[in-house]
């Protein structure tokens, strides 16, 4: 079982699969100011994890590969080093993906709209189509191009008798 999450210095999408099936997903506005909103951020992370019908065994998470020293960006990237360093203090290997993979892997396009990405979502999770342009939607793309990362490399183990990974 994962999670996987659309982070932002506001809003957490997140989505819990167990093999393809979805069982939870949502968005979470972060409040607070400076530290408090940080701080926010890892108690959603424990309260994640921490359900006794959902035990996380790894993280996927999309994640720009640009950084801009701009205060909404930084916001963002503290969110994101702040995610990186609640998985590594509880040991659970996170995977990390560029949105333009993303949308490649969900759509064949890794310049597609965010609109068709979520219209292709909603295809096969029609339940998303009550969030079809969040965070939470987006959480559900990071997971089906996780799935399909972890498929390719069980194939390969199978094939070649070793692993590859790509967990930081």
């Amino acid at each position: 079982m994962f999670l996987s999450l659309d982070p932002s210095s506001r809003v957490i999408g997140y989505a819990i699969f167990q093999d393809n099936l979805l069982m939870v997903w949502a968005n979470v506005k972060i409040t607070g100011i400076g530290a408090h909103r940080f701080l926010a951020i890892e108690e959603l992370l424990d309260q994640l994890t921490s359900q006794s019908q959902y035990t996380i065994d790894e993280i996927a998470m999309e994640v720009p590969k640009w950084r801009n020293t701009k205060k909404p960006a930084h916001s963002f990237f503290v969110a994101i080093d702040i995610i990186r360093k609640w998985a590594k203090s509880h040991k659970l290997p996170l995977f990390e993906y560029p949105p333009a993979t993303i949308k490649k892997s969900v759509t064949g396009n890794g310049h597609a709209t965010k609109e068709k990405v979520a219209r292709i979502l909603c295809l096969e999770y029609p339940e998303l189509a009550e969030d079809i342009y969040g965070h939470a939607t987006d959480s559900v793309a990071v997971a089906i191009h996780h799935l399909g990362v972890k498929r390719i490399e069980a194939m390969e183990v199978n094939k070649n008798g070793n692993s590859k990974g790509n967990a930081s």
